[in-house]
This record gives structure tokens, sequence and C-alpha cells, in this order.
């Protein structure tokens, strides 16, 4: 009877049901190096915490799928999720998480640690979600989550998720914090650089090798950290890139060179990106024997239109410069000049009505391969020349011409004949003289006298005459 009895309570028990109310009450989740099933926990409604810390999961897509509520212990974070070197955020992670309790506020704990992940990023509206869950929980901020991070392979994955998914960033996010190589070639599509926007710092390289992107822009990047021995800049071979720009640059620091740029045809790096990598390196504390700065750009080409705006960063120009009274070049166009230091070609200025040539204030150096004067400067009201061209070379050894400038002190024209004479011997005998005839006989005349002073001189004569008419009425 007894035995009967037993047997008929036994048939009558919901065993599955026992156990999967035990399953719903969870206590510590732990997942590690050692136990990384997320599945384990499917069924758990509440936990007092959830650590995710130094596993191999690569996602966590739609973990915890039933968990509600999270009792935090006096002495533990409610959730950490750190030191997971190959963890990416895709779809939704508590995606039924309601609350989170906090026992006591007095512990100063975060209530949510994110951190240490390198190719983790969080969306900004999964941020958002959490941030509420913890306000809720505590009247202070408790939470410390990690900036977007992410590598070559999930920021490329970033980008094609918004494109084909029509996500914004909002839900898909902005690396700011990139890890690796930021290696761009030719199977690399030049939309990628939307998802590059926000990197603000670099721990490893930048290589940009046979791309067909035209402009390479890391627009708030501040920070680039290299170990490897490799350049930590390096930009070679791009056949259509024409612009480089990292404006906030302040700290490259590099355990090899820090900058090669080289065989890219098309590109024309202004003076400003030049001193920002000089002044970012100057952060660098390794000691380096030699400059690890190399930076050769191709000649930009005076192309049928002549000076234009494309010129405007140039610092060095294949073609003849050619300015005449009757080429109508605009005044605005010539300061696009102002940037060249090599010409390679020859400079012809005559018949103008420029009274100084303050744009060429940076041209050094001029190589001429025609049979004609290198520079000739001829029928021009200038008053002096600011050239600070001490390198002259014509491949027929023809002079520099400066003639029938009637208002040119001859005093400048001695003054670069010197530097010039003292470039030559340096140059054993390669370099060319200056002839010169016909300019402004002496630096008393307009040459030497600025506007102000001819209309003050000449006011001072007429008032001199008056008074002198008027001494002659009065003693007549």
């Amino acid at each position: 009877m007894i035995r009967r009895t037993f047997l008929l309570l036994l048939a009558t028990c919901d065993f599955s049901r026992t156990v999967q109310e035990e399953g719903q009450h969870c206590g510590a989740i732990i997942l590690n190096s050692t136990h990384g099933d997320a599945e384990v926990y499917a069924k758990c409604t509440t936990a007092t915490s959830v650590h995710i810390h130094n596993t191999n999961l690569t996602s966590l897509d739609n973990s915890f799928p039933s968990l509600h509520t999270i009792s935090q212990n006096e002495d533990k974070h409610a959730i950490v999720i750190s030191f997971n070197e190959n963890l990416t955020w895709s779809g939704q992670l508590f995606p039924k998480l309601e609350s989170v309790l906090v026992k006591n506020e007095s512990l100063q704990l975060a209530t949510i640690a994110i951190h240490d992940n390198p190719k983790l990023c969080v969306p900004p509206d999964a941020l958002i979600r959490l941030q509420q869950l913890s306000a809720a929980a505590t009247s202070r901020e408790s939470t410390f989550i990690q900036h977007c991070h992410c590598d070559m392979n999930t920021l490329q994955e970033m980008e094609k998720e918004s494109m084909v998914t029509r996500k914004t960033p909002l839900s898909v996010g902005r690396c700011v914090v990139f890890n690796g190589d930021l290696t761009i070639d030719k199977s690399v599509p030049e939309n990628l650089k939307h998802a590059m926007s926000n990197i603000r710092t670099i721990h490893g390289t930048i290589s940009v090798q046979d791309s067909t992107w035209k402009e390479f822009r890391l627009p708030v990047l501040e920070v680039i950290e290299n170990v490897s021995k490799r350049p930590a800049i390096f930009i070679k071979d791009n056949a259509y890139l024409e612009n480089v720009s990292m404006p906030l640059l302040r700290s490259l620091l590099s355990a090899g060179d820090h900058v090669h740029i080289y065989n890219n045809p098309r590109l024309r790096l202004s003076d400003f990106m030049r001193e920002t990598f000089q002044t970012a390196v100057l952060a660098d504390p390794t000691d380096h024997s030699s400059s690890t700065i190399h930076i050769k750009t191709s000649p930009c080409r005076i192309n049928a239109t002549g000076i234009s705006k494309e010129l405007q960063h140039c610092d060095s120009i294949d073609g003849d410069i050619n300015i005449s009274g009757n080429s109508n070049v605009d005044r605005t166009n010539l300061e696009y000049l102002s940037s060249v230091t090599k010409l390679f070609g020859c400079l012809t200025i005559k018949g103008t009505s420029l009274k100084s040539l303050l744009f060429l204030s940076h041209l050094k150096e001029v190589h001429c391969k025609s049979n004609q004067p290198p520079i000739l400067i001829a029928r021009n009201p200038i008053t002096s020349i600011e050239l600070a061209v001490h390198i002259v070379r014509s491949s027929y050894d023809q002079p520099v011409v400066i003639r029938n400038n009637k208002f040119l002190c001859e005093k400048f024209i001695e003054k670069w004949q010197k530097l010039l004479l003292t470039m030559r011997k340096v140059n054993k005998g390669n370099g060319s003289i200056i002839e010169h005839s016909n300019n402004g006989s002496h630096c008393g005349s307009r040459s030497s006298q600025s506007p102000l002073l001819l209309i003050l001189t000449a006011l001072a004569s007429t008032m001199m005459f008056v008074a002198m008419v008027l001494m002659t009425r009065r003693f007549n």
C-alpha cells in the first residue's frame, strides 16, 4: 500500500517544471576562459551579477534572452564585461533586462563596468539604455563604459551594416579607438571613410598603399601609438590620392620611423600637415638617431588654364610660370603660388602692373630647361625684389635678366647678385648670374618711398611754393 502511494506521488510530480524554476534564479553568472557557454544561462530570469571576463567569445548576440532583473551584491558590480580579446557587439544584449537593483550605494561600486575589450563597440542607443538602467538603480553616475573600440574587420563590418541595413550611426556606433593596423588598399572602398570619421586614437599603424582613394581624412585623430618597427604612417603608390588630412594629430609615438610618404603622383601635402607631423613627433620620448619623417611629393604641373587654385598647396611646380601684361592674371590667383619653393621651369614677369613680388617670397630654387633666361623681370613698376631664390640653374647657361623696371632700386639687385655669386662658388661654378640694366638709378626715387611718403612730400612742396608766393607778394 505504501509503495503504491509513493509511485502515485512520483507520477503526479512535474520534475521538468521544478528544474526550470530552479534555473530561473541563477545567482552570480560568470563567463570566463574556462566557462564560456552563455547558452547555459538562457533561461535565467534573475541574477545577482553578470561577469564576462577574459573569454574567447566573439559575440553576445541575444545572450541572456530571459534575464529581466539583476540584484547587485554589496561587494560586486552588477554587470562587468572586460578583457575579452575578440568580443564584438552585435544584435542586442540583455533584450529583456528591465531593472538593476543596488543594495548598498555607499560602496561606490560602478553598477555597470565595460572596459578593455579591444574590438567591442557599444552602439550609442545601447549605451543610453545601459545608462538609464543604472540611473534608475542609484542616484549617482555609476557606469564605466569604454569608448567604441574596433579593428579593421569590425570597422568594415560596421560600415557594411550601416550601408546594407540602413541603420544609423546611433544603432551601429562609430569607432573611437582603433586597435591594430588601419590598412587601406585597392580592396577597400572609399566609403569606409564614413566609419573612420570618429577615430581619435590608433594603437597600431596607418598604411595607405595601392588604393583608389582620392582623399584620406581622419578629422579628429589625436594620437598614434605604434610599437612595431614599421613606419607609423606609410602612404605610397596611390595613383589618385590628392589629399591627406589629420588636422588634430598631436602625438605620434613610434618604435620605428614616424612618416613615409612618397610616389603618390597627385598628392599635394599642405605645409600645415607637414608642420603637424613635425609637431606630433616632438611628443615621442623615443630616442631616434636621425629624422624619421620622409616625405616626397611630385611637382604640380601647370596646365593650359595657367595659374589656378589647383596650385594652392604645391611646394614645387613643373612648368614655366609666365606673368605678363596681356595674360590677364588675377591678383588672387597669384597668391596660389605663395607655397612654391621649387620651380622646374622658367620664371617670366614682364609688362605687368605689379608693384610687389611677395607672392613668390618662398621660392628658393629655379631650374630652367629652355633656351631663355631662367628668370626674366622686365617693364614692371616693382619697387623691390622680395625673392629669396638662391639656386638658379639654366640648361643653356643663360643669366637672370632684370631690366627696364624704372622704380626698382639697384641695391636690391646687387644684394641678390651677391647671394647668387656666393652660391655659384659653393656649387663650383654651377649657377646663373644677373644681367641688369635701365632700372631705378638710385634708391631715393619711388623705389624706396611709400605712397604715403610720396603724398606727404608733394604736399610739403606745394605748401612751400604757396608760402614763397605769399612772401613775394607781401614784399612787393
